[in-house]
């Protein structure tokens, strides 16, 4: 074999030497047992078979998990906005009573006479209070 032929072979063999490393670490990472060292051809293609399916699976997991945590906050987001939108109705409403009980509670002012105030003055008090009658 020529010079340049035995270099190339000689890289080869190391870049696939390495190739082996690194799909042994990677498989083993994986749970996949790794087959011995001096293993066929047969064997070693079982085990790569096996590692690419195991690597399938974590992938599919890992894509549902994604695909759960999206749906998840959207869930968690619609609540939210459903929340914001009672809350502002809420304070909607309360906005008017409030406006309604000063409106009452001038109009019961309005009403008093000689330093006399009647029970429609202290409803109205009780009302703008926030006590329901």
């Amino acid at each position: 074999m020529t010079t340049w032929r035995a270099s190339a072979v000689s890289r080869a063999a190391t870049a696939h030497a390495r190739l082996l490393g690194y799909s042994d670490a990677v498989c083993g990472a994986l749970g996949v047992p790794l087959p011995a060292p001096d293993a066929d051809a047969e064997t070693r293609g079982a085990f790569a078979a096996a590692c690419q399916a195991e690597a399938g699976r974590l992938g599919a997991i890992e894509g549902d998990l994604a695909t759960g945590s999206l749906d998840t906050v959207l869930a968690a987001m619609e609540r939210q906005h459903g929340k914001e939108s009672a809350d502002a109705a809420l304070a909607a409403a309360m906005s008017k009573r409030t406006a309604d009980a000063v409106a009452q509670m001038e109009a019961a002012n309005a009403a008093i006479e000689d330093d006399r105030v009647g029970s429609g003055w202290a409803a109205a008090v009780n009302e703008l209070g926030g006590v329901r009658r």
